[in-house]
Protein backbone atom coordinates (compact mmCIF):
# COMPACT_ATOMS: atom_id res chain seq x y z
CA UNK A 1 0.00 0.00 0.00
CA UNK A 2 1.55 3.08 -0.86
CA UNK A 3 0.86 6.24 1.38
CA UNK A 4 -1.78 9.06 -0.46
CA UNK A 5 -0.43 12.09 -2.11
CA UNK A 6 -2.18 14.13 0.99
CA UNK A 7 -0.09 12.48 3.58
CA UNK A 8 1.80 14.98 5.85
CA UNK A 9 5.19 14.88 5.41
CA UNK A 10 7.20 15.81 8.81
CA UNK A 11 10.20 18.23 7.41
CA UNK A 12 13.02 18.11 9.84
CA UNK A 13 14.92 20.57 8.08
CA UNK A 14 12.23 22.41 9.85
CA UNK A 15 13.99 21.80 12.79
CA UNK A 16 17.46 22.60 11.54
CA UNK A 17 16.12 26.89 10.29
CA UNK A 18 14.67 26.83 14.13
CA UNK A 19 17.53 26.01 15.23
CA UNK A 20 19.24 28.18 12.98
CA UNK A 21 16.73 31.18 13.87
CA UNK A 22 17.63 30.34 17.33
CA UNK A 23 21.04 30.48 17.05
CA UNK A 24 21.21 33.78 15.02
CA UNK A 25 19.49 35.40 17.49
CA UNK A 26 21.53 34.46 20.39
CA UNK A 27 24.14 36.04 18.65
CA UNK A 28 22.88 39.15 18.39
CA UNK A 29 19.52 40.29 20.07
CA UNK A 30 18.75 40.76 23.50
CA UNK A 31 17.38 38.22 26.11
CA UNK A 32 13.59 39.54 25.81
CA UNK A 33 14.09 39.15 21.74
CA UNK A 34 15.16 35.21 21.98
CA UNK A 35 12.98 34.59 24.30
CA UNK A 36 10.37 35.87 22.25
CA UNK A 37 11.77 33.48 19.16
CA UNK A 38 11.84 30.52 21.49
CA UNK A 39 8.80 30.94 22.18
CA UNK A 40 7.63 30.99 18.80
CA UNK A 41 9.47 28.23 17.74
CA UNK A 42 7.79 25.92 20.11
CA UNK A 43 4.65 27.09 19.63
CA UNK A 44 5.36 26.27 15.84
CA UNK A 45 6.90 22.80 17.50
CA UNK A 46 3.67 22.22 19.75
CA UNK A 47 0.85 23.42 16.91
CA UNK A 48 3.04 19.99 15.10
CA UNK A 49 3.17 17.63 17.80
CA UNK A 50 -0.98 18.51 18.86
CA UNK A 51 -1.98 17.82 14.89
CA UNK A 52 0.11 14.42 14.94
CA UNK A 53 -1.47 13.60 18.42
CA UNK A 54 -4.84 14.31 17.28
CA UNK A 55 -4.70 12.19 14.51
CA UNK A 56 -3.65 9.32 16.40
CA UNK A 57 -6.31 9.74 19.17
CA UNK A 58 -8.66 9.63 15.58
CA UNK A 59 -6.63 6.18 14.53
CA UNK A 60 -6.15 4.12 17.54
CA UNK A 61 -9.51 2.72 18.46
CA UNK A 62 -8.81 1.03 15.24
CA UNK A 63 -6.05 -0.84 16.74
CA UNK A 64 -8.53 -2.36 19.01
CA UNK A 65 -10.09 -4.06 15.44
CA UNK A 66 -6.34 -5.99 14.89
CA UNK A 67 -7.87 -8.81 17.06
CA UNK A 68 -10.11 -11.10 16.42
CA UNK A 69 -12.76 -12.53 18.57
CA UNK A 70 -13.08 -16.27 18.84
CA UNK A 71 -16.11 -17.74 16.89
CA UNK A 72 -16.98 -20.34 14.07
CA UNK A 73 -14.33 -20.73 11.58
CA UNK A 74 -16.36 -19.54 9.13
CA UNK A 75 -16.88 -16.06 10.96
CA UNK A 76 -12.73 -16.19 11.98
CA UNK A 77 -11.83 -16.35 8.28
CA UNK A 78 -14.33 -13.19 7.36
CA UNK A 79 -12.64 -10.83 10.36
CA UNK A 80 -9.43 -12.27 9.73
CA UNK A 81 -9.62 -11.24 6.12
CA UNK A 82 -11.48 -7.61 6.94
CA UNK A 83 -8.87 -7.28 9.39
CA UNK A 84 -5.72 -7.94 7.00
CA UNK A 85 -7.72 -6.30 4.04
CA UNK A 86 -9.27 -3.34 5.62
CA UNK A 87 -8.09 -2.96 8.82
CA UNK A 88 -4.85 -3.86 8.62
CA UNK A 89 -3.92 -0.71 5.98
CA UNK A 90 -4.99 2.05 9.03
CA UNK A 91 -2.15 0.82 10.55
CA UNK A 92 0.45 2.51 8.60
CA UNK A 93 -0.46 5.73 9.50
CA UNK A 94 -0.06 5.08 13.61
CA UNK A 95 3.35 3.92 12.78
CA UNK A 96 3.94 7.06 10.74
CA UNK A 97 2.85 9.54 13.02
CA UNK A 98 4.30 7.48 16.07
CA UNK A 99 7.56 7.63 14.39
CA UNK A 100 7.16 11.70 13.54
CA UNK A 101 6.44 12.18 17.30
CA UNK A 102 9.84 10.36 18.57
CA UNK A 103 11.67 12.49 16.01
CA UNK A 104 9.99 15.84 16.73
CA UNK A 105 11.17 14.68 20.66
CA UNK A 106 14.98 14.21 19.21
CA UNK A 107 14.76 17.88 17.50
CA UNK A 108 13.10 19.28 20.40
CA UNK A 109 16.09 18.09 22.79
CA UNK A 110 18.63 19.55 20.48
CA UNK A 111 16.95 22.97 20.59
CA UNK A 112 17.13 22.80 24.06
CA UNK A 113 20.84 21.94 23.69
CA UNK A 114 21.14 24.81 21.51
CA UNK A 115 19.54 27.27 24.02
CA UNK A 116 22.09 25.92 26.84
CA UNK A 117 24.35 26.85 24.40
CA UNK A 118 23.42 30.50 23.92
CA UNK A 119 23.24 30.69 27.91
CA UNK A 120 26.39 29.55 28.38
CA UNK A 121 28.05 32.17 25.98
CA UNK A 122 26.01 34.73 27.28
CA UNK A 123 25.58 34.31 31.15
CA UNK A 124 23.44 37.67 31.43
CA UNK A 125 20.44 36.41 29.77
CA UNK A 126 18.72 33.24 30.66
CA UNK A 127 15.98 31.81 28.23
CA UNK A 128 12.58 30.18 29.88
CA UNK A 129 12.15 26.80 27.31
CA UNK A 130 8.09 26.76 27.09
CA UNK A 131 6.30 23.55 27.58
CA UNK A 132 6.48 20.37 25.67
CA UNK A 133 3.94 17.77 26.40
CA UNK A 134 5.18 14.29 27.21
CA UNK A 135 5.26 12.32 24.38
CA UNK A 136 3.52 8.45 24.23
CA UNK A 137 3.54 5.70 21.72
CA UNK A 138 0.60 2.71 21.73
CA UNK A 139 2.48 0.62 18.92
Amino acid sequence: MSLPSCWPVLNLELFTNLKSQIEAAGKAESQEQIQAIVDEVYAQINTMEGAISSQLATLNPILALITAPVNPAEVITWIGNFITDFLGPYILPIAKYEAQLVEIAVEVAAIADTISAIESARPDIHISIPAFPNITCTL
